[in-house]
C-alpha cells in the first residue's frame, strides 16, 4: 500500500480549520452547559474526561485501531463490519449525522489526496485509515484524533461558558496526559469489552435539537 512520504500530511486531519464540520457539532455539551451541568473550567474537564473515558477509549479509539489493521490486511469488508459496529454504538440520531456528515466531508479530502480509503465511512474510521495512509502508527493516529476531539470541546467550552483562552490552553494542557492514557485503555482493549454508555451525554444530545437558543448542530 503507498504511503505519503510528508508525516506532516498528517497535521492536515489535526487541523481545527479542516473542513469537514466539526466546529459545528457540540455533541451535547452545548445542552449539558444549557442546563448548568457544565458552569466552569472544572466542570468542563470533567465532562471532557468522563465523556473521553467511555466514548474514545472505550468505543472510538479501539475501533479505530482494529480498522487500522483490517485496512493493512486489504480486508475491507472487515473495515465497513467494523464501522457499522461503531454506529451501533451511537446513542443518539444526532450522533449518527455527525458521524455521517463529517464522514462524508472527509471524503472529499481523500479523494483529493488520490488515497485508496473506502467511501462513505463514518468519520472516525475515515480519519484512522487517511491517518495510516499519512504513514503514521496506530498510537499516534488514535492520540491525534484524540487531541483534535479534546481540543474542539474546550474550545466550545470557552465560547459557551464562557472561559477566558487562556484558562481553555491551560484545560487542554491538563488534559493531554489523560488523552495518553484513553490510547493505553485502548490498546489494551479485548473485543469483547468494546463499547460504553454515557447516559448522560446521550440526553444531553437528544435534548438538543429542542434547546433554545443554540449555536451548534449537536
Amino acid at each position: 500500500m503507498r504511503r505519503i512520504p510528508m508525516h506532516s500530511r498528517f497535521w492536515q486531519l489535526l487541523s481545527a480549520q479542516l473542513p469537514v464540520g466539526a466546529f459545528q457539532h457540540s455533541q451535547g455539551l452545548e445542552t449539558a452547559i444549557g442546563k448548568g451541568w457544565v458552569e466552569d473550567a472544572e466542570g468542563l474537564g470533567e465532562w471532557i474526561m468522563g465523556l473521553g473515558g467511555l466514548q474514545l477509549a472505550m468505543t472510538e479509539l479501539p475501533i479505530q485501531l482494529r480498522a487500522m489493521d483490517a485496512f493493512e490486511r486489504e480486508s475491507i469488508d472487515e473495515v465497513v463490519a467494523l464501522d457499522t459496529v461503531l454506529r451501533a454504538c451511537r446513542d443518539s440520531a444526532e450522533q449518527r449525522r455527525q458521524d455521517s456528515s463529517m464522514g462524508l466531508a472527509l471524503d472529499k479530502l481523500i479523494t483529493d489526496w488520490g488515497e485508496p480509503v473506502p467511501r462513505g465511512l463514518s468519520f472516525p474510521l475515515g480519519f484512522a485509515l487517511a491517518g495510516t495512509c499519512c504513514g503514521e502508527t496506530k498510537r499516534d493516529v488514535v492520540s491525534g484524533y484524540a487531541f483534535s476531539w479534546t481540543e474542539n470541546l474546550v474550545v466550545i467550552g470557552v465560547r459557551l461558558i464562557p472561559l477566558g483562552h487562556v484558562a481553555g490552553q491551560r484545560l487542554l494542557r491538563d488534559l493531554l496526559g489523560v488523552i495518553e492514557t484513553w490510547v493505553d485503555d485502548a490498546l489494551a482493549l479485548d473485543d469483547e469489552d468494546i463499547g460504553r454508555a454515557a447516559p448522560g451525554t446521550f440526553l444531553a444530545s437528544a435534548w438538543h435539537e429542542t434547546l433554545q437558543p443554540r449555536l451548534f448542530v449537536s
